[in-house]
């Protein structure tokens, strides 16, 4: 059974997501205007996509502080995958280890994230990478945007979206919704599976978070 909810206390905390900077992006975690320190060997893949919908390929650097993404050939949206490992929730509170190696165990669960920038917004629309959750744009009047949020393809329903998490809008029954468009947005949407059989962890918690200039 597939279990769909509201960003939990680990993504209410904090998001990576894609600030663009001209026709580069830099990665950021946090909210709002948080810039907290993160570990870059949680990047494990980076995308682009040109405004044909054709792949390039990704240079990542670094300002110092933060993953910096570019692309070889002008890129229309870039996207990571962000890997945070296992977290266990304890009467401690939440720990970034395997529910193997930790004691009075409530919750576990593995964290990914999908998140990805529009450079380019029009030429973006339906045209997503493939990640197993993501938003992808599929109409933008200027005004309004509307997306669609797919799981590992097809649209997910009944999901609370946000922007900076504060909620804006749910999906409907085609995983769709429409917001209000503005500068500087950062949507994003989460859902939790169980795993069956993992020694490390109860269920997955996948993030998608969309931002655009």
């Amino acid at each position: 059974m597939l279990v769909v909810l509201a960003l939990g206390q680990l993504a209410l905390a904090h998001d990576f997501w894609l600030k663009p900077q001209g026709r580069k992006a830099v990665l950021w975690y946090g909210h709002a205007s948080e810039d907290s320190d993160y570990d870059r060997g949680n990047l494990k893949k980076s995308l682009a996509l040109n405004a044909q919908g054709e792949p390039l390929k990704v240079v990542q650097g670094s300002d110092g502080k933060h993953i910096v993404l570019s692309s070889q050939g002008e890129a229309a949206q870039l996207a990571v995958e962000m890997d945070t490992g296992f977290w266990v929730k304890t009467v401690q509170g939440w720990k970034n280890e395997s529910k193997r190696t930790a004691s009075g165990v409530l919750l576990s669960e593995w964290s990914l994230y999908y998140s990805k920038v529009l450079l380019k917004p029009e030429a973006c629309l339906n045209q997503p990478f493939g990640q197993p959750l993501e938003l992808v744009p599929v109409a933008l009047d200027g005004k309004s945007l509307k997306v669609r949020l797919l799981l590992h393809g097809k649209g997910l329903a009944d999901v609370k979206l946000y922007d900076q998490h504060q909620k804006v809008a749910d999906t409907d029954q085609a995983g769709e919704a429409t917001v209000d468009y503005r500068q500087a947005m950062v949507l994003s949407a989460s859902c939790r599976q169980p795993l069956a059989n993992n020694p490390d962890a109860d269920r997955i918690n996948l993030h998608a978070v969309l931002s655009l200039p």
